[in-house]
């Protein structure tokens, strides 16, 4: 679902929600749909036109790249 969020939440991606949960492996599109909402506190259409989603806190645990110079100053420190 974290990769569904990130292509759909990328303004160069023109992938439509439908093909973004396919890609994703999610062949069932009302049930991509309520698992994103439940995950993301916004459904797929809304975030594809710029809406803001709240990520779980599980989530920033795999978005290590942003995160890359805070992590090497930490491990450094610690």
């Amino acid at each position: 679902m974290l990769a569904a969020y990130r292509l759909l939440h990328d303004p160069e991606n023109a992938l439509s929600v439908l093909e973004v949960a396919h890609r994703c492996g999610m062949f069932d599109a009302p049930r991509f749909s309520r698992l994103f909402r439940d995950l993301f506190g916004i459904s797929a259409r809304e975030l594809r036109r710029g809406g803001a989603a709240t990520l779980p806190k599980w989530a920033h645990a795999y978005d290590v790249e942003e995160h890359r110079d805070k992590l090497i100053i930490a491990v450094r420190a610690g």
